[in-house]
């Protein structure tokens, strides 16, 4: 008897303390009419909404100075092109114009500071993106089973690029560029993903939609899994974001506000050292 309480016990506090690990922690979404939307990653509640921003995003990357940048690939709301986006309202503001000649699905900073960025048209082209002229340098040809991607990102603190499609995700081999399947839509419960974002080296954030077959009433969920022991952390339904046709889009973690005043900080030291 005393055993089975102690289990129970324990696999309470693991609860406990697996709620507390993402309890807090906000995510922010911008959709294909230029909607920003930020709310809980734990109960889908929203705390803020900005509308008409520049439209149809190609994806969000967070650079190691904590600024966040999204590149559009049409000109509505705002001229094609990159721009930085605060985490917390969702204004954007305007970097430059992009020289790719096809829609960019999917950016990520590595590492050491590159900016990717995925070319779409017939199939997918790696390519660098500067951040001040604009320029677009194609790497090479991505292959292997993923005829288009929709996002890129690496895993923290590594040099591994992923990227996702409907059916799953995948890593993406710098070297050979060739494509290898890590985790399918359907371990995820989810039948079709729209973005991803990393919370730890282990744990994903994936969007999605539930059910496809309920166009256009989509059942859209965000999905937290631990790519380590192939297993779902946490899944919240997001009703509240359903009032609009497309309201979930590409996906990033709002820095804590702690983590703000420190990046505030560092970038205030970086400029008088100058």
């Amino acid at each position: 008897m005393r055993r089975i309480s102690l289990i129970i016990l324990c696999s309470t506090v693991l609860i406990l303390l697996n709620e507390s690990k993402v309890a807090g922690i906000e995510l922010f979404t911008l959709g294909w009419r230029g909607d920003y939307v930020r709310f809980d990653a734990h109960t889908g509640d929203v705390k803020a909404v900005l509308l008409d921003q520049p439209g149809r995003p190609g994806g969000i990357a967070e650079s190691s100075e904590g600024e966040f940048y999204t590149i559009t690939y049409g000109d509505t709301g705002g001229p094609k092109g990159l721009y930085k986006v605060d985490p917390i309202t969702g204004v954007h503001e305007y970097v430059c114009r992009t020289s790719n000649t096809h829609p960019i699905f999917g950016i990520a900073f590595s590492p050491s500071g590159i900016l990717y960025a995925n070319q779409h048209s017939n199939t997918n082209y790696l390519g660098r993106l500067n951040t001040v002229t604009g320029q677009f340098i194609q790497i090479g040809n991505i292959t292997g089973d993923t005829d288009e991607l929709y996002d890129l990102e690496f895993r923290p603190n590594t040099e591994i690029m992923y990227g996702v499609r409907g059916d799953g995700i995948y890593t993406i081999n710098l070297a050979t560029l060739v494509t290898n399947l890590v985790v399918s839509s359907d371990a995820l419960n989810l039948g079709h993903i729209l973005s991803f974002t990393f919370f730890t080296e282990d744990l994903v954030y994936f969007s999605g939609i539930y059910d496809t077959s309920q166009f256009p009433d989509y059942d859209y969920r965000i999905v937290l899994y631990n790519i380590a022991e192939g297993i779902i952390f946490d899944e919240v339904a997001l009703p509240s974001l359903t009032y609009q046709e497309t309201p979930l889009g590409r996906i990033a973690i709002v820095p804590e506000p702690s983590t703000l005043l420190l990046l505030g900080l560092g970038a205030v030291i970086l400029r008088r050292r100058r």
